[in-house]
Parts: C-alpha cells; structure tokens; sequence
C-alpha cells in the first residue's frame, strides 16, 4: 500500500484512543467505515447486522457513545452533544481495529480488501513506530536536533569563556596555595603575578606599607602586624667599614599574601603581562607608622 494511499485513508477512518473492557485501546468510528465501504445501507441497521454476523460482543470489541445530534446552526465539538437537550438521539459505535479489520474482510470487495489493508499497515507501524514518520515528521526532528546542536555549542562556548576567566585566578591561588613561610616583597610579587613597582605602589595606597623616609625601606602598618598580614625580619649586616648595620625587612605571611590576591582583583585586576603602572600614581608624601 502506497503513501499516498494510507494518508488518504487516514483522512477518511481516522483512528483514536477509547476505553473498551476498562482498557485503552485504539478504535475507529464505525460510521466511518459504513462510508468507506461505501455501503448502501441505513448504518443503523447495518452496524447490528455486522455485530451479528462477525459475533461481536459489547465492551470487548466494540462500545456504544449516545448523545444528540446538534440541532441546525448548532455547533459542538465531535458533532454530538450530551443528552438533555432537543435533537435527534444518535448511537454512535466505536470498533477495535480487529473488528474493523474483520467487517472489512467481510464486505469481500475491493473497498473492503483495500481498508483492511489499511488496518492491517497501521498495526504494523503502530509496533514500529519509526515507520509511522512521515516526511514532514522527520524534516521537524532534524530541525530540533540542529536547534539543540546550536544551543549545546552556545552553551560549550560560555563554559569555555567562564574556564578562560576564571584559569588565571585559579592559577593565582594556587600559586599561594604553594607558597608557605613569609616572604618578601620582591618574592611576593611574583607570586601574585604583578610588576614589583604596580605592587608595591598599591601597599603603600591601600594602607599596607609605608616607608620612614624617602627610599627608605618598607614597614607594613601596625594594623597588618597585628592581623598577621604581615611581619617584620630583623638582620644584622656587617658593613665595609667593620660597623653593625641592623636592616628591618617586610614579609608577607600566606595569610596575607592570600587577602593581597583577592584585594588586589577587586581593587585593581588581575595582573596583566607586561603592563607597569608609574610609581607616583600611587605613592604620596611619607607616611607615618600607625599608632
């Protein structure tokens, strides 16, 4: 049986779900199939004699739906509606697709050949549902399925974006994570990743560092010794001359190299290869130690 034969027919014996013995089958309307058999006959009496002749039994290969039928320039769903109105009573029967298949082979015509046949390929697709695809069918799944493709790239793409911002923070943490002991100015720098003069003008803006006098070295505010931010190493070095000299040096401990890192993001950015910042942007006059 030809495409085009299984729509047309479709059309005209559209099959639907109902509930036949408590259980949800598929089931044609019998009316329709007295018009394609193209039967002469009332379908009143024809539909009793075919339950007589095929030895059909109610609720289990067939059910009865009585309603009125609309009175004229009525209009209700399905063409039928409930009882309590005026109208022509109608029983309508609905068939199992055996006992369609059944009065078909019956009618011993060619019609009847041909709507049997028509059964005969819906039960088949019906257990093979990938044969009931139609063209247009399958023309909509290859356009979600390209819709869904796009949509997944879009979203591969974001995640790889969010990866490529947020591996260099990573980087950084982990870079401290690293790190453990206290550490200079210089050392520390490098292990934030920023250029020692961005990193030490930014200490000595934020209340981090200052020095006692121009040139002089770096001593971290009192506030961040006591927040074990940072620490102060003392050495002696012995100078040409055979004298003492005793040298004062800023270290960072991993508690506040890790504060630096999420300060200095959120303040300045992350550090950028090969930019420098002039010193004056963020050094002012000499500022005294905190009380």
């Amino acid at each position: 049986m030809s495409e085009g034969e299984i729509v047309r027919l479709s059309e005209l014996l559209p099959i639907g779900p109902s509930e036949v013995g408590g259980e949800p089958v598929n089931t044609v309307n019998a009316r329709d199939l007295h018009e394609s058999l193209g039967v002469g006959k009332d379908f009143s009496d024809w539909i009793k004699q075919q339950v007589d002749r095929a030895k059909l039994k109610e609720d289990t290969h067939f059910i009865r739906i009585s309603g009125l039928l609309p009175q004229k320039g009525e209009q209700v769903e399905g063409g039928i509606r409930s009882l309590g109105g005026a109208g022509l009573n109608r029983i309508d029967y609905f068939l199992t697709i055996d006992a369609a298949k059944h009065i078909a082979m019956m009618a011993n015509t060619d019609k009847g050949s041909e709507v049997r046949d028509y059964f005969i390929e819906c039960e088949r697709r019906a257990k093979n549902p990938a044969l009931s695809l139609t063209r247009s069918d399958l023309a909509r799944m290859i356009l979600e399925s390209e819709a869904e493709k796009a949509a997944l790239e879009a979203e591969m793409e974001a995640l790889a974006s969010k990866v490529e911002v947020m591996t260099p923070k990573a980087e950084g943490f982990q870079r401290i994570a690293d790190a453990d002991g206290l550490h200079g100015v210089r050392e520390a720098a490098k292990i934030l990743g920023y250029a020692e003069r961005k990193f030490v003008g930014y200490l000595m803006s934020h209340e981090w560092a200052y020095r006692n006098t121009p040139g002089g070295s770096l001593l971290g505010y009192a506030g961040r010794v006591k927040s074990l931010d940072v620490d102060h190493k003392v050495s002696t070095v012995r100078q040409s001359d055979g004298s003492d000299r005793t040298c004062v040096q800023m270290v960072f401990t991993p508690k506040g190299l890790s504060r630096l890192t999420t300060d200095m993001r959120k303040d300045i950015g992350p550090p950028i290869t090969g930019t420098f910042f002039p010193l004056d942007e963020f050094i002012g006059p000499p500022q005294p130690p905190a009380s």
